[in-house]
């Protein structure tokens, strides 16, 4: 399942003041700075391809929708990420398969998790023969997309592979490869399920977009094997096959209008009834092994099991509805136990022939973490905001430094959580900004409820409102992907010269936020009056500029040491606002560092701003008016996605530098540089960094796909 991030778009104008611009130059390092990776969780996550082990029942494998494979050796209880794994970057897993002949062998299908159409690169087969050690390419199909795999169970050495653009065929194994469906077919093409007659290699099924082929002689002829006069409903989408192996006459077919039984080898095709149309997309048809009246099907809405071959009144809904079914796994020697792979939970075990089910996802993590945040006040307590799991993510709370994390949503229901933000005046408040407005803890996270506007008394009219309160004031509405505190400052400086001194502030109460959401910039001074949006249109138009560009906004910081300020990095640059949000300038970076990912503010100083673009690392220490790039130790340009200054040293920095993998730890506030390899971590992607404020060796990672990452230094 491809999970797509969307971004935060807003109006601005490019102003560019002059620029000076230096190089960090330090004597570079070789030494990497030693510190233990560990991928700590919360566990659970999309699970897309399954096997067991002929051979074993306590042996299962899984594919998940980042590329990493994990490994269970107890019958799934516990799960191990096989390292170094495949490396196929920008890929999900569709197909596991083990060889049914050679003990240790294992094939990986493998498609682009952007995979829109024919121009999408990336995929292929990778293959093991040490049991999962090591993996290598199939070079006949590098950069296909792979929707499914069979191997011949008459002729092991056969296998048949559906990619986007044909059906390819081996004969050694994957060796070499052939394409056995004609280029540019009007008919023959959208291929998304393959299946080879136990009984003859040369007989293959093969689903597409509309209706299912089959060939008996191994690609050189094709025949629909379908048709609304044989039974099956000319606009059918085939999604899966499945054929009876006690009996290969019998196949199953599901489709986007329902599922299909043909008992004469697709000559004609019987509709089962008694699945709702709604859970008809149907991602795999499944045969119990020892029990054939018993078929499974894994639909986007639950898993549906029939005890009675298919009859209408045989099927029930096993799962929840919002259960996304993937993969279904039963083993001989196991008939009463049942696996299913699924999105956002992962996996799920029934020890009871399929009357209950429990998640088994310890050690198998393939979450989006994009916040984590550890506690101020109570040591080893620490925040993480998943995204893209529906009920299954949300706020999770570790209590023990990461080492194991509970779901925390009671009150917020199923939210997305792009932010978490911690008072620093009462630590037990805590505000999670999600796919769904903005919500508030006042116990650590335990209970939550939406933050919203208070009802006004008219009583209470009669006072005379603030500036703020003159405005329309609005609740935070869709995604909120930043909430931090705010100064506010009532004597504006000069805004637009670059200069960081503001006036005196007058004495403020604590209420004051700043938030970024999809619907753009936020202000509020009392969360329970509502928000004032920041209007940048109108703010710079003010200044003459233009104001029609949309930009992305990437990240937004303010500094409770410079009050009225905050700092916009957008894809056009970096933006600043010394008067609440009034007005804003653009800080002339150099241009290569146009795009803008993060800004941090040094919590001392409020002339220090350390900015991660697209094209490296920059530091000002005067306000912005100058900048210095790099520093020594990091290579030229880098893609910086995440910044953190250390909690208990703000002398410390930390930062992520997507391209190569790698982060760096400075002990001079960016001066120089460490490197600590973080190659071998399943995403390198990494959203958030948190340093801890009880650990000055410890920080937490929220990474793309690899949950939350825990670092020591050893």
């Amino acid at each position: 399942m491809t999970k797509q991030i969307r971004y935060l778009s807003l109006a601005l104008i490019l102003i560019s003041p002059v620029l000076l611009t230096v190089s960090i130059a330090q004597p570079a390092r070789d030494n990497d700075y030693d510190r233990a990776v560990q991928m700590t969780g919360p566990f659970g996550g999309d699970v897309t391809a399954m096997a067991i082990d002929p051979r074993s029942a306590d042996r299962i494998w899984i594919g998940a929708s980042d590329g990493q494979i994990f490994r269970s050796t107890d019958g799934g209880k516990g799960w191990t990420q096989m390292r170094p794994g495949v490396k196929a970057t920008g890929s999900a897993v569709t197909v596991l398969l083990l060889d049914g002949e050679k003990p240790g062998v294992i094939y990986v299908g493998m498609k682009p998790l952007l995979d829109l159409n024919e121009e999408a690169s990336g995929g292929g087969v990778f293959v093991s023969e040490d049991d999962g050690q090591s993996w290598s390419l199939l070079e006949g199909m590098r950069g296909r997309s792979v929707r499914a795999m069979n191997q011949s169970t008459k002729d092991p050495n056969v296998m048949a592979v559906a990619a986007r653009d044909g059906v390819y065929y081996t004969t050694d194994r994957g060796k070499t490869w052939k394409r056995i469906t004609p280029t540019n077919d009007p008919e023959l093409k959208g291929f998304h399920s393959v299946a080879i007659d136990p009984r003859d290699a040369n007989v293959i099924y093969v689903g597409t977009h509309h209706l299912p082929w089959k060939t008996t002689d191994a690609g050189k002829t094709w025949k629909r094997a379908a048709s609304k006069e044989r039974g099956m409903i000319d606009d059918s989408d085939i999604f899966a096959i499945h054929i009876d192996q006690s009996n290969p006459d019998n196949v199953l077919m599901s489709a986007c209008s329902g599922i299909y039984r043909s008992r004469d080898s697709s000559e004609t095709w019987t509709k089962l009834q008694g699945i709702p149309y709604t859970s008809r997309r149907t991602h795999v048809i499944y045969q119990h092994p020892t029990r054939p009246q018993v078929i499974f099907a894994g639909t986007t809405e639950g898993l549906w099991v029939s005890t009675d071959g298919g009859k209408p009144d045989s099927w029930r809904r096993m799962t929840s509805q919002r259960t996304v079914i993937n993969a279904v796994a039963v083993h001989p020697d196991r008939p009463e136990r049942i696996l299913l792979g699924v999105d956002d939970v992962g996996i799920m075990v029934s020890v009871d022939s399929g009357e209950s089910y429990e998640a088994s996802n310890a050690g198998f993590i393939n979450r989006q973490v994009r916040a984590v945040v550890a506690d101020k006040a109570e040591r080893g307590r620490v925040y993480a905001g998943v995204i893209f799991d529906r009920a299954n993510g949300g706020l999770f709370v570790s209590e023990d430094g990461g080492a194991v994390w509970r779901q925390s949503t009671n009150g917020m229901g199923a939210r997305d959580v792009y932010s978490i933000y911690q008072s620093d005046s009462n630590p037990a408040t805590i505000y999670a900004g999600t796919n769904s407005g903005l919500f508030r803890s006042d116990d650590r996270g335990r209970n939550w409820a939406q933050v919203k506007k208070a009802q006004v008394k008219a009583a209470a009219k009669s006072r005379k409102a603030s500036k703020l309160e003159k405005d329309t004031l609005v609740d935070l509405q869709n995604q909120v992907f930043a909430i931090m505190p705010f100064t506010p400052i009532f004597s504006a400086p000069n805004s637009g010269k670059g200069d960081s001194q503001p006036a005196p502030a007058q004495p403020t109460t604590s209420g004051w936020m700043v938030a970024s959401t999809w619907n753009g910039l936020f202000i509020t001074e009392d969360e329970k009056k509502g928000w004032r949006e920041i209007k940048f249109a109108k703010a710079l138009n003010r200044t003459g500029g233009n104001a029609a560009a949309q930009i992305k906004v990437n990240a937004v910081v303010t500094n409770q040491k410079l009050p009225g300020a905050i700092f916009v990095g957008t894809d056009e640059g970096l933006f600043v606002s010394r008067d609440n949000g009034v007005g804003f300038q653009h800080l002339a970076l150099p241009e290569a560092a146009r795009r803008i990912r993060v800004v941090v503010c040094d919590p001392r100083d409020p002339e220090t701003i350390y900015v991660g673009a697209a094209a490296g690392f920059f530091r000002s220490t005067d306000g912005g008016r100058s900048w210095e790039s790099r520093g020594g130790g990091m290579p030229q340009g880098g893609n910086i996605g995440a910044i953190a200054v250390g909690a208990s040293n703000p002398d410390e920095l930390y930062l992520s530098d997507e391209s190569r993998g790698v982060l760096y730890h400075s002990k001079d506030r960016g001066t120089n540089w460490e490197k600590v390899d973080i190659s071998h971590a399943p995403s390198l992607k990494l959203w958030a960094l948190a340093s801890d404020p009880f650990d000055g060796k410890r920080i937490y990672a929220g990474s793309f796909s690899g949950g939350v990452y825990v670092m020591n230094q050893k």
